[in-house]
């Protein structure tokens, strides 16, 4: 997780705070997805560990994550089903982050949440070694949309995919409807990503704090009247605690690439305010900054 080689796209951008995304219509859509999975750590989902005879590799760049996650949400109906919206987190040690009261899901999401184990028990997340190749993680979800513009979300702990919910409601999916789905348009892998959010300057970063978490967003573009954007990858690094205890300042490295070549369009380096007590928090998830209201130092 900590390598420095050099990029293989494109080459990162001017050192800049990222910049917030598109107005209108195309925030209310990645806003309303990065509830749903900030909703995740809230609630989440119990893993099992990954056997010897598993589907495959434990830790997974984002392609292979999506492709075992395909293959939970397949077989459940209602599709064909397409990527939407993903995130890979390689965390240093075992975290397991008790469940909480998931009501504020429904009111900020304006989504209807089937809950596959009936209610969202709680989220065990394996760690992500830092010697693993750059780009892979233990912990991905990925969404799916459908043509009814229904999210249905899979999980791929260790390599052990589970689908944990479906996401439905008209106001839900009047938004899930503007976003394009990430097989219309080429992607670039999550090892380009971490690489090029190396070049950037994570590299150095990385190597200063050996114990931070690693967080891969992709986030999906919007075809709309008023707003078009394209999908984007985003980085986040952050020594904030995930497991309700640490810190109350925190250092973090934040870059927005495009999503197509993974050139690194803007990067930060600096301190935040982690959530009370250290612990993650809608306030304080390690999303890009179209979704989060970290307040940088």
């Amino acid at each position: 997780m900590t390598s420095e080689a050099a990029p293989t796209t494109a080459a990162p951008g001017p050192a800049a705070r990222p910049r917030r995304r598109a107005l209108g219509l195309g925030i209310a859509v990645l806003v309303a997805v990065a509830v749903v999975l900030a909703a995740l750590w809230a609630g989440g989902y119990l893993f099992a560990a990954k056997s010897s005879s598993g589907p495959g590799p434990p830790y997974e760049t984002f392609d292979q994550a999506k492709s075992e996650a395909a293959s939970a949400v397949g077989p459940t109906g209602g599709g064909p089903w397409s990527p939407l919206v993903a995130f890979g987190l390689a965390t240093p040690a075992n975290v397991t982050v008790p469940a909480l009261n998931l009501t504020s899901l429904d009111s900020l999401s304006k989504c209807t949440v089937n809950w596959t184990a009936g209610s969202p028990p709680t989220v065990a997340v394996p760690l992500t070694p830092s010697s693993t190749p750059p780009g892979t993680a233990a912990f991905w979800v990925v969404g799916f949309v459908n043509g009814s513009s229904y999210l249905r979300l899979a999980l791929v702990a260790a390599g052990v995919p589970s689908v944990l919910a479906t996401l439905a409601g008209n106001s839900c999916t009047g938004l899930f409807a503007l976003a394009k789905p990430l097989s219309d348009q080429p992607i670039v892998d999550s090892p380009v990503v971490a690489l090029n959010t190396s070049a950037a300057g994570a590299g150095p970063w990385l190597a200063s704090h050996a114990n931070a978490t690693l967080t891969w967003e992709i986030v999906p573009g919007v075809n709309a009247v008023l707003v078009s954007s394209p999908p984007m990858w985003y980085s986040v690094y952050t020594t904030c605690s995930l497991g309700g205890t640490g810190p109350s300042l925190g250092a973090e490295f934040t870059a927005n690439l495009t999503a197509a070549t993974g050139y690194v369009q803007a990067h930060t380096n600096g301190s935040v305010t982690c959530a009370s007590g250290g612990g993650l928090s809608l306030a304080h998830v390690p999303w890009p900054s179209p979704f989060s209201a970290r307040k940088a130092i």
